[in-house]
């Protein structure tokens, strides 16, 4: 399962997840590293589209605005997501420096959560430091990449950190940089791992 952060505009426009250049970039890398794309299941942690695909601009703010909001709507989170543990006070971590997810879009972790433990996968593979967020609680795709993980958004789901596929050409840099972070060719004493049909 690979788990990208949400919907461009070519996704929004199909109704796919992972269509447009990223997702040719995600085909190529997984090519390289030996892993079908029709074998994966691909989502996103939030399945509507950001305004200008700006998510850390149009879906993030500063702490105490998140705080703030989270106190008013959470009843209304409540009878969104009955089922989810929703805690007294905002308590996400920041998905990127100073930028915090803002609670309305919260119940997408629950849908996510619950469509993990449909599909079942083996190994969900975050593409990017908003799946990672979403998964594992925390930001630093760049320290994390590549090192599976237990999920704190499913327990005892495996995780692999990797870059999102436009990450790679944004670098410049070598597709290797990229493409390591990938099952099939994952960083020496995760080889126990079967990552046939992520």
């Amino acid at each position: 399962m690979l788990v990208g952060e949400a919907s461009g505009g070519e996704e929004e426009r199909l109704g796919l997840p992972f269509v447009g250049s990223s997702g040719k970039e995600l085909t190529t890398l997984l090519g390289e590293a030996g892993i079908d794309r029709e074998e994966c299941y691909l989502t996103n942690v939030f399945l509507d589209r950001p305004k200008g695909n700006k998510f850390h601009f149009e879906w993030c703010r500063g702490k105490k605005e998140v705080s703030d909001e989270y106190k008013e709507i959470l009843p209304q989170l409540h009878k969104a997501c009955p089922t989810y543990p929703w805690p007294n006070t905002y308590t996400w971590a920041s998905v990127a420096q100073g930028k915090y997810v803002m609670p309305e879009h919260l119940p997408e972790l629950q849908r996510l959560k619950e469509e993990i433990l449909q599909v079942k996968p083996n190994l969900v593979v975050a593409l990017g430091g908003t799946p990672l967020w979403a998964l594992l609680g925390t930001g630093g795709i760049t320290k994390l990449r590549g090192a599976v993980a237990q999920s704190t958004l499913v327990p005892g789901q495996k995780v692999l950190p990797a870059f999102h596929p436009a990450y790679v050409p944004r670098r410049g840099s070598s597709k290797g940089e990229g493409s390591n972070a990938l099952p099939g060719d994952s960083p020496p004493g995760t080889s126990y791992l079967d990552t046939t049909k992520p």
